[in-house]
């Protein structure tokens, strides 16, 4: 009767210890693992976050060329305005 107790005190002790883990972030760990393995969806998603940076970076590009054509320090960069 007392190793009924027991176990019982061991399952509920267990149970809790479980809950007071999921709240802090247990169930991600497994998640992340999951989202991570499938490999078409992480592509995907690197994918448009290199587009990303390519347009930011031709965007900058873009501003540059314009602020320095527009102070008429390098002329040689200005070609394509002149046409």
């Amino acid at each position: 009767m007392i190793f009924y107790g027991l176990m019982a005190v061991g399952n509920t002790v267990m149970l809790l210890v479980v809950i007071l883990l999921l709240g802090y972030g247990l169930a991600e760990y497994p998640i992340s693992l999951w989202q991570e393995a499938r490999i078409v969806p992480s592509l995907k998603r690197y994918r448009c976050e290199a587009w990303e940076q390519v347009c930011v970076y031709m965007c900058v590009c873009v501003c540059m060329c314009v602020y320095i054509c527009a102070s008429g320090k390098r002329r040689r960069l200005c070609l394509w305005q002149e046409a």
